[in-house]
């Protein structure tokens, strides 16, 4: 979703063109551990697997040095890649789908769930009763596994969430792989057999239990079967980190039309996920394997043709292929600022339209992380916020809305075709782009230490539905972005943090500062009471001093004012910052500005020195942004400059909401206002030097609520 996304994947392609024997290429990682697959393996497609195996290596080293890391196989290169081996081989090999922790939790989820007893002994369909459990039985000398079929819901999968954000993945892979509506808009799919998905299965999780446990010859779907015949791609992904040669479990592929032929064998590494034809094109079996050896298997379902889901004989429930897509929560490596390494992005693939029966009941799919089910037409958010046919809402979540600790955010994108948005989420923020990867909105997280769960995408409503809950109730402040900003105050004198004030609370505060100005309670800017400024500058932004901040209304204003004064406390307890030490601080009236978007700026000017007209006894500003749908091209960035004549500036800041931007400002950084040209509000605080106060005003130095501008 980064505005440098698709030059990434021009350069990236340009990089892999080159094949991989033009240079040595490193040993894989998966999972941890080296992948056995850089080496052939007898099989006549081997060869071709390794060498697709070193090209997706260079793919996924390339990617994870632009902080794409995570979703690195989504890449438009890569998903070309991808859809070519499976069209020509008929099964594809791809290694590190998943991060390494991501690999460990879900091996960890799967682990308890055996110790928990919920697999049983794998069965074999005999075709004598079609669609019912007597259909089944069991041989372990052709079938030595023990199974469980699994919903991905907390109460289908108690274990823990990574088993969902795995099908999210899954999910996306099969949507681009089979789509002609992702992220390039293609006139044909990639992989147009892939456009029959209309559902998955649900998760088979298995263990070979060691022994020489194995499972014969023999393809997923021969057609015959109601159980079976749905099945159109086989999805497994390996979970067995310390596997090594000699430990078997691997599978082996044969040749099409000649079972005889043995094409690959398959290493059931961590972290390795293996796509192939479910029918008779992929004749295969499981060697025996002499210790555990776990996968998760998922089939892709073609219900066209009818038949009956595994793991439901008697009433069939299944996903939409839309159920696998959306978003699991991503905390980055920390810090305040929303870097390539922090965030994961994530393309929710649109909920498939229901049939005719369905749409005349006038209900529709309500998916993406769960099973289908029927839900009225969601109707535009309350209040809503809009710009370029997007708007949104935060709502609390009835049940936790006392605690607050769980809130949805409403995203409705307008029109006649609306297309689901991109999202990209850090540990302090959610930005959210178009399908092209335009930025829309950038909002800043309802708490602190909340996680997202799987969006839900609504086609006919283009309502696109985010959950962030929190195991417990949380404080208010995100306590990194307070700690960050101190230390960047006491490493170079200024800093900036997002994530200061929550989503909500910066809506609120956007909502108090409007409500001022549509009370004609804001004026014209005039530069009179801060410090030197360059020659000609100007200020005509909209502006006021707030003298009364009591009332209800102006609680979004309280919240923040208290914010800031935590902060000072703590930069006072630590002594970080010498410029702050030994003096009386007082915080001023906080001022509420617009800049009305028709270029508005304020020229290059300090904010105090400490002699002359500007001696005004401020110390330390404090910009609070509000502004959730700023772009780039919309200006009216903070510009940090080291003299008035700086040329190059010490840093732009963007007003991103919820974003508070920091600086000593007696005779340090100047600096200037950018022309904006789309409405841009923040909230400004000083801190002052008490006693400089109360030689100016005549006041004394414990001042609570002064009328006092600086000037």
């Amino acid at each position: 979703m980064a505005p440098g996304r698709h030059k990434a994947r021009r350069e990236a392609k340009a990089a892999a063109s080159a094949t991989a024997a033009e240079a040595p290429q490193p040993t894989p990682t998966i999972g941890g551990a080296k992948a056995a697959s850089s080496a052939p393996n007898g099989g006549e497609s081997s060869e071709a697997r390794c060498r697709f195996g070193k090209r997706m290596e260079m793919f996924r080293m390339y990617y994870a040095s632009l902080g794409k890391e995570e979703w690195w196989w989504v890449m438009d290169d890569v998903q070309e890649a991808i859809g070519a081996q499976l069209q020509k081989e008929g099964y594809v090999v791809l290694d590190g789908l998943l991060t390494t922790p991501q690999m460990r939790a879900m091996k960890s989820e799967v682990l308890a769930c055996h110790k928990a007893g919920k697999l049983e002994t794998a069965g074999l369909v005999n075709g004598k009763k079609e669609g019912s459990e007597e259909a089944k039985y069991f041989e372990t000398a052709i079938r030595g596994d023990v199974v469980g079929w699994f919903d991905s819901d907390e109460e289908g999968w108690p274990f823990g969430r990574q088993l969902e954000s795995y099908l999210v993945k899954l999910g996306t892979l099969i949507a681009e792989l089979g789509g002609t509506t992702g992220s390039t808009d293609r006139a044909t799919p990639l992989v147009p057999d892939l456009g029959k998905v209309t559902s998955r299965s649900k998760a088979m999780v298995a263990c070979y239990p060691g022994g020489g446990a194995r499972y014969i010859k023999h393809v997923d779907n021969d057609g015959k079967h109601q159980l079976c015949r749905t099945r159109l791609l086989t999805a497994l992904m390996y979970l067995n980190d310390e596997w090594t040669p000699g430990d078997g479990g691997e599978l082996a592929i044969y040749k099409t039309g000649d079972e005889s032929v043995l094409r690959d064998v398959v290493e059931p590494l961590a972290n390795r996920m293996l796509l192939f034809w479910s029918d008779w094109r992929t004749p295969h079996a499981v060697l025996p394997a002499s210790k555990p050896r776990y996968a998760v298997t998922l089939w892709l379902l073609d219900n066209t043709c009818g038949g009956m889901m595994e793991g439901t004989p008697v009433a069939p429930q299944f996903a939409r292929l839309s159920d696998l897509v959306g978003s699991g929560g991503a905390n980055g490596a920390g810090g305040a600022t929303l870097g390539a390494g922090d965030a994961q992005e994530v393309e929710a693939e649109e909920v498939e339209e229901k049939g005719e029966e369905e749409a005349a009941r006038g209900g529709e799919v309500e998916a993406v992380g769960g099973v289908e089910s029927e839900a009225p037409q969601a109707s535009p958010p309350e209040g809503p916020r809009e710009r370029g046919g997007v708007r949104y809402e935060w709502r609390p979540v009835e049940a936790l809305a006392a605690d607050a600790v769980a809130w949805d955010l409403l995203l409705e994108v307008l029109g006649e075709a609306p297309q689901c948005p991109l999202l990209e989420i850090s540990e302090v923020q959610v930005r959210i782009a178009d399908g092209s990867g335009r930025p829309l909105l950038c909002l800043p997280l309802p708490a602190a230490g909340v996680e997202a769960g799987a969006p839900r995408w609504s086609k006919r409503s283009g309502m696109l539905t985010l959950r962030f809950e929190a195991p417990s109730s949380l404080p208010a402040p995100a306590p990194s972005a307070s700690e960050a900003l101190a230390r960047q105050l006491a490493d170079r004198g200024w800093g900036y943090a997002d994530g200061f004030l929550s989503g909500p609370e910066a809506d609120a505060l956007q909502d108090y500062v409007f409500s001022q100005r549509a009370a004609g309670n804001l004026r014209v800017g005039r530069a009179g009471h801060e410090g030197n400024t360059a020659s000609g500058a100007t200020k005509n932004d909209e502006y006021t001093f707030l003298d009364d901040a009591s009332g209800s209304a102006a609680e979004p204003l309280r919240v923040l004012a208290k914010r800031c004064n935590r902060l000072l406390a703590q930069l006072s307890r630590d002594h970080s910052v010498p410029e702050l030490q030994g003096l009386n601080l007082t915080q001023g009236h906080p001022m509420l500005a617009v800049y009305p978007g028709d270029g508005a700026r304020y020229g290059r000017h300090y904010d105090s020195t400490s002699s002359g007209r500007g001696d005004n006894g401020r110390v330390l500003t404090l910009l609070c942004y509000l502004n959730p749908f700023w772009r780039e091209e919309d200006g009216g960035s903070l510009r940090l400059l080291s003299t008035l004549s700086d040329e190059q500036g010490v840093a732009d800041v963007a007003p991103l909401h919820g974003r508070v931007a920091a600086f000593l400002c007696r005779d340090k950084f100047p600096h200037e206002v950018l022309p904006a040209l789309w409405r841009r509000a923040a909230v400004t605080l000083w801190y002052y030097d008490g006693n400089r106060l109360s030689e100016r005003c005549g006041k004394g130095p414990d001042i609570e609520g002064f009328a006092f501008e600086g000037g």
